[in-house]
């Protein structure tokens, strides 16, 4: 069992004050003193919390009440004694492996075997000496590690251009597993290209052949100006400019098409492809004699029925088109959109379509229950246009659980009368389902058995508790998002990458350079950035003061910083818990939490039932109490379950606007007055009933208007 440096010190102060006792004691017997009680001992050996008190002089034995002390410091303080440090190195007495320390008491025992097993291709040789137990001086062991037989391995890299044609031969890299690859060396200067990307990271050779394939870009190396002038040489147009690579074709047909009353004569001369040198090619264009233009208006509704008849618009070509001022008022609709943005007429006849929608005036209104006729989910509204068809099948999907049975009546469109249907939906059978997890290193090689998880369709599924530790790797990433068991089984791979390469040593002490921390050992790979904040984190009463040198990132040698703190003092802190609903308002008085800096916080026990609320999520994460005071929001959902429709009806009983839908939760208040609002050409006159607030059953209410 290993001990803490803060029961290593007690041993230490202990051995100190047992050795000063016996010499204490050995002099006052010498000279004839008397010496103190026990008692008067005890309470000097207390005045490290307390005022010393006058030992008072007794004619015990010292001898005895030294033992006394001994045997209480015995009981009461063991402590770590004895630290052995573990070093690993290859044949040539290279480190090839970050340093353990075994920590124990004096007189453990010491089994270095499972320190002496293989890693990385290396093997245990011997070790330096023979250690079998700790002892009361820090030891040291170096193990030695002889290289396994070195395998060979290959990289082929392809060079392509950016539509993956080949453009140089490929190179054969060989050499021996875990040769170091430095990609950028392989990057080619290929005479018109430059270097764009690499389809993967190759960092080593490997037992696996590998391929890597280097994209290059073309360089840009040819540019075509082309000019547009009129037959007097007049610039008519802004100049277009062709960019591309060297020995691109040109095609100036594109260039060469009639725009704004002017037709394509000639070009000053023929260019067939861009060359390193730039070009320019200037067209002539003649002008066009003035034309008439048509231009027709139709009009139709959403279902594309022509409900006007088409207007013609008539006119020269170029004169400018505001199609705002066709779009007619037609009773029963309102304009929706054009099919095209017209401007001006032209020499070709154009044809413009306005689509119109119905004014609204039919509403289905579709509910969802289960077998017993109980809601399973909130109703839809179908709105639209009387006669429009109705089709079902979409809100007869299965969902959560729930198949479709039957509707209590059929629908086939929509009526000046709202109507209501009721689909039962009948619970599913619960379904076995099963996810396979694979794991494998970069090259897919798989590194660790498979593990199969069983369940019921629907169970949920935390990739994260399947990213198993595994020895000399590290999780990289999933090949897919998995959240839930499905009917069909799935399969989803972890893949880790090749381990440690750098290793910084963290160290915790006081401003006197005392440890004050067990050390932190910050493991990642050459190059990784290190951001040693976390690690200056106040702790257990001490604050960080400095640290003793400036590391930015991890290299191939092993680094150590030393981080100091002062001494705190005891401080008291508060957390406020705050209580509210998903719109922010409170909905139960907060709670105050006061303790001392470091006191645990445990926001579960915060998380109060509220009735008519269910505990949703907290604003932060709060572990502990801090110097400064803290406030955490605890947000609460409402449970959903209250629902009115507002009808609206003249003084016969006759619909006259679309019913509205107000869903909340049970106890919200309702205020109709907003909804009283004027409809056009009517005046609001009554309600059939008061409601003030939302229920657990579906209400409804019926605002009548005069006419």
């Amino acid at each position: 069992m290993k001990k803490s440096k803060q029961e290593f010190s007690t041993q230490t102060n202990y051995r100190s004050l047992k050795q000063f006792s016996s010499i204490l004691m050995c002099g006052l017997v010498l000279s004839g003193a008397m010496l103190p009680s026990t008692t008067a001992l005890a309470d000097t050996q207390s005045s490290s919390s307390s005022h010393a008190k006058t030992p008072s002089l007794v004619t015990s034995s010292a001898a005895n009440t030294v033992d006394n002390m001994v045997s209480e410091a015995k009981i009461t303080s063991p402590a770590i004694s004895g630290e052995l440090m573990i070093n690993y190195v290859d044949a040539n007495g290279v480190k090839i492996k970050t340093s353990d320390s075994y920590l124990g008491y004096v007189g453990d025992a010491v089994d270095l075997s499972s320190y002496e097993s293989s890693f990385k291709g290396y093997t245990f040789s011997s070790a330096d000496k023979s250690i079998t137990e700790l002892i009361d001086q820090d030891q040291t062991v170096t193990l030695t590690f002889v290289k396994d037989q070195v395998k060979s391995g290959t990289l082929t890299v392809n060079y392509v251009d950016d539509s993956g044609n080949q453009i140089q031969a490929p190179k054969t890299v060989s050499g021996s597993v875990g040769d170091a690859v430095d990609l950028t060396s392989y990057e080619t200067a290929i005479s018109g290209y430059k270097f764009g990307t690499a389809d993967k990271a190759i960092t080593a050779l490997t037992a696996q052949d590998q391929t890597v394939t280097l994209t290059y870009t073309h360089d840009i190396s040819g540019e075509l100006t082309i000019n547009y002038v009129d037959t007097n040489g007049v610039k008519i147009k802004t100049s277009d400019s062709l960019i591309g690579y060297v020995g691109d074709a040109v095609d100036l047909s594109s260039y060469e098409s009639s725009f704004n009353g002017y037709t394509f004569s000639a070009a000053d001369k023929a260019i067939t492809e861009l060359t390193a040198q730039d070009q320019t090619v200037t067209l002539t264009f003649v002008k066009d004699q003035v034309k008439s233009g048509t231009l027709t208006v139709n009009y139709v509704d959403d279902s594309g029925r022509q409900i006007q008849a088409p207007k013609t618009v008539s006119g020269y070509v170029g004169d400018a088109v505001d199609l705002v001022s066709y779009e007619t008022a037609i009773s029963g609709y309102t304009f929706s959109a054009a099919d095209k943005s017209i401007t001006a007429l032209t020499a070709q006849d154009q044809t413009v379509t306005l689509t119109y929608t119905h004014d609204i005036s039919g509403e289905l209104t579709i509910n969802y229950v289960d077998a017993n006729g109980v809601k399973i989910k909130t109703s839809d509204s179908l709105i639209g246009y009387v006669g429009d068809a109705v089709d079902l099948s979409p809100y007869e999907s299965s969902f959560n659980g729930y198949t479709f049975s039957t509707a209590d009546k059929t629908i086939t469109e929509l009526t000046a009368q709202d109507q209501t249907v009721t689909l039962t939906f009948v619970k599913d059978q619960v379904k076995s389902a099963t996810l396979t997890v694979n794991y494998v290193d970069a090259s897919g090689k798989q590194i660790q058995a498979p593990k199969t998880v069983s369940g019921s369709v629907g169970d949920a599924v935390d990739l994260a508790s399947y990213e198993t530790v595994i020895t000399g790797y590290t999780f990289s990433t999933a090949d897919k998002s998995i959240t839930a068991l499905t009917a069909q089984d799935q399969t989803v791979t972890l893949t880790y990458t090749p381990a440690i390469s750098g290793e910084l040593m963290i160290n915790y002490v006081d401003a006197n350079g005392v440890k004050i921390k067990t050390s932190d050992s910050y493991l990642g790979y050459v190059g990784d950035a290190v951001d040693l904040s976390s690690y200056e984190s106040s702790f257990k009463g001490y604050t960080f003061s400095a640290a003793d040198k400036s590391i930015t990132e991890l290299t191939d040698q092993d680094q150590t910083v030393t981080l100091t703190f002062v001494k705190d003092q005891v401080k008291s802190g508060t957390l406020t818990v705050n209580y509210v609903d998903d719109s922010g308002n409170q909905i139960q008085a907060p709670k105050t939490v006061s303790g001392y800096v470091g006191d645990a916080v445990e926001l579960v026990s915060y998380e109060t039932a509220i009735s008519g609320y269910k505990f949703g999520t907290a604003d932060k994460s709060i572990t502990a109490l801090t110097a400064q005071d803290q406030t955490v929001t605890l947000t609460y959902t409402h449970d959903i379950s209250g629902e009115l429709t507002i009808n609206y009806m003249d003084a016969n009983g006759v619909k006259i606007k679309t019913s509205d839908s107000l869903i909340g939760y049970v106890g919200d208040k309702v205020d109709l007055q907003k909804y009283e609002t004027a409809v056009t050409g009517y005046t609001f006159s009554t309600a059939d009933k008061t409601i003030t607030e939302l229920t657990a059953n579906a209400q409804t209410v019926t605002l009548i208007y005069t006419k």
